[in-house]
C-alpha cells in the first residue's frame, strides 16, 4: 500500500491535496532525523492518528512504531524507542541523561526589546517542568504495541509556545509572562530566521511515496514552490477553531542547488535580531552537533543551515 491511498483512506478528502508534505515529514520522524513532528496538515483527532500510524507501519510504510502525544488540542508525533537518533533524541538529552541546554528568550510585553533570560530563571520552571514531563511519557519500550494515550494539560501558567518549541528541538526558545499578557513584544521587530535544509536525495519520493512507475512526486501544495519555512509564532486561529501555537509560514529565497522541489526544511526557527550576535555562534555549533549526530543521510545527500533576516509587521505565538 502506498502513502497516498492510505492517507486518502483513512482521513478522505482532507489529505488529497497535503498528503506527500505530511508522508515527508512522518519519514523524517520514522528516520529519526526530527524528533517530533507537530501534525498540522489537517484537523486530526488523537484516535484517528494513533489509527493511521498503527496500520501504516503494519503496512511497512514505516520501519517504527511512530506514536502520538496530545498537547491541548495539538498532536505531536514521535518515534518509538530505538537508539540511532531516535525518541528522546540527541536534542532532548545528553550523553549523561541530562536536559540538553536550549536559550530561552523573554518577549513579554512590557519589554521594548526581547531579553535572554537566565536557565536558572524561576519564571521558567513550569514550562521546563511540563516538557520533562512530555520526554517522560516519550520514553516508550521499543516494540510497544498497544495504543497508549499520551496527553498533557495545559494550565493557565503554561507557556504553549515556548512548550512547543522545546517537543521541535529549537536551540533557542520564545518565553513571554502569560500573567501579565497573552501578547509579546516581537511585533515589527526584525527578526534573523534560521533553517535547517535538506537536499532529498535521487530516488527518495519514487521509493517512499508513490507506487512503482508513477514517478517522482511534485508536492500538490505550495511547499514545493516557495521552500516555506516556519517560524516560531503566538496563539493563531487553526482548522476547527483549534489554536495554532507554534509556526507561521515565511516565503524565503533559497539557492538552488537541485530543482527546488528536493529542497526541503527539516526545522526553523528565528532569533531576534537584537540578541542574534549573542547566540550566533552557539547556533552554529548546534547546527554543527546536529549534522554530526543525526541520521539525516538516510534521506538527504545534504544538509544546511540557512539564515536571513527578516521583519515581519506581525508575529503570532
Amino acid at each position: 500500500m502506498e502513502w497516498r491511498k492510505l492517507m486518502c483512506q483513512k482521513f478522505g478528502r482532507r489529505a488529497s491535496k497535503k498528503w506527500c508534505a505530511a508522508a515527508k515529514n512522518i519519514l523524517l520522524v520514522d528516520k529519526g532525523i526530527k524528533q517530533t513532528l507537530l501534525f498540522d496538515h489537517w484537523a486530526v483527532s488523537a484516535q484517528e492518528m494513533e489509527d493511521f500510524l498503527l496500520t501504516s507501519h503494519d503496512a511497512r510504510l514505516t520501519e517504527n512504531r511512530i506514536l502520538t502525544l496530545t498537547v491541548g488540542l495539538d498532536i505531536f508525533l514521535f518515534r518509538c524507542g530505538g537508539g540511532d537518533g531516535a525518541l528522546v533524541s540527541w536534542s532532548f538529552l545528553c550523553d549523561d541523561g541530562t536536559r540538553r541546554p536550549q536559550t530561552f528568550i523573554d518577549v513579554s510585553k512590557r519589554l521594548e526589546l526581547p531579553v535572554i533570560l537566565n536557565e536558572d530563571d524561576d519564571r521558567i520552571s513550569e514550562t521546563k517542568r511540563v516538557f520533562e514531563d512530555c520526554v517522560r511519557q516519550m520514553t516508550v519500550v521499543e516494540g510497544e504495541r498497544q495504543v497508549v494515550h499520551r496527553s498533557v494539560d495545559i494550565s493557565e501558567t503554561l507557556n504553549v509556545p515556548c512548550l512547543f518549541g522545546l517537543l521541535l528541538g529549537y536551540p533557542s526558545v520564545y518565553w513571554y509572562d502569560v500573567s501579565e499578557s497573552a501578547e509579546h513584544c516581537l511585533s515589527s521587530l526584525p527578526l534573523h530566521l534560521f533553517c535547517v535544509e535538506g537536499v532529498l536525495q535521487d530516488g527518495v519520493c519514487d521509493v517512499n511515496f508513490s507506487s512503482v512507475g508513477q514517478g517522482k512526486v511534485k508536492d500538490s501544495d505550495s511547499e514545493k514552490n516557495r521552500n516555506c519555512a516556519q517560524l516560531p509564532v503566538s496563539t493563531c486561529s487553526g482548522n476547527n477553531g483549534k489554536a495554532k501555537n507554534y509556526v507561521t509560514e515565511l516565503s524565503t529565497t533559497v539557492s538552488k542547488v537541485k530543482d527546488s522541489s528536493d529542497i526541503h526544511t527539516i526545522l526553523s526557527f528565528t532569533v531576534p535580531e537584537n540578541v542574534v550576535h549573542l547566540l550566533g555562534s552557539s547556533l552554529h555549533e548546534w547546527f554543527a552537533e546536529w549534522k554530526s549526530c543525526v541520521p539525516w543521510s538516510r534521506i538527504f545527500s545534504d544538509v544546511r543551515l540557512s539564515e536571513q533576516k527578516t521583519e515581519p509587521q506581525a508575529v503570532c505565538l
